[in-house]
């Protein structure tokens, strides 16, 4: 691999898996360096040679990104918020998380021609009556809705879970109004005039 870095005095490791913070990829670490006391340990990434250093509560300093890329966003500002729920999730930020995903409900809708300043739900009822929530999902479209309503409005603060299920939810409807029909495009301009 081009770039890759050195490690000296590193100790070999037998494949210790994590989720590289920097390239994404879970990959099998063959170099690591450790403190004494074991409090700490910098995990070299066996794909792109970058450390990560895992804390021992279990935190990890360059955490990976929650959820997935979702392609071919046309919105700049859907596209920004996704990004930002995503790592606020990652930073442990969860209550953040779930309040963006809930925005994202309404920029949405908004996009798509709702009405501003309206309820959020309003604004999942008219993606479901517009067709922009797959059928069977309004349920956990809502849910988005409810995650990022207790997020706003509750005391108690979101969990790791509660906050990846809402980016989950929200990576679902993405991908449904913007990857799969960019990708149909792309596949029938391509196949166009093909039997």
């Amino acid at each position: 691999m081009a770039n890759t870095l050195n490690w000296l005095n590193a100790s070999t490791v037998e494949g210790k898996f994590s989720k590289c913070g920097w390239c994404h990829v879970n990959s099998a670490s063959h170099k690591a360096y450790y403190a004494d006391p074991p409090r700490a340990s910098i995990l070299i990434c066996a794909h792109c040679t970058m450390p990560t250093v895992f804390i021992y509560q279990g935190y990890q300093t360059l955490p990976t990104i929650i959820g997935g890329q979702v392609e071919n966003i046309s919105s700049p500002d859907i596209a920004l918020l996704y990004q930002q729920a995503r790592e606020r999730a990652s930073f442990y930020a969860y209550t953040g998380a779930a309040m963006i995903c809930r925005k994202i409900l309404m920029n949405l809708s908004v996009s798509f021609g709702a009405e501003e300043n309206g309820a959020f739900t309003y604004y999942v009822d008219y993606l479901d009556e517009k067709g922009h929530i797959p059928p069977g999902g309004k349920e956990w479209v809502d849910s988005i809705r409810q995650l990022g309503g207790e997020a706003t409005h509750e005391i108690h603060m979101m969990d790791k879970d509660q906050a990846e299920l809402a980016i989950a939810f929200t990576e679902g409807l993405l991908r449904f109004n913007y990857e799969l029909p960019s990708k149909f495009k792309k596949h029938s301009k391509k196949n166009t005039g093909k039997s």
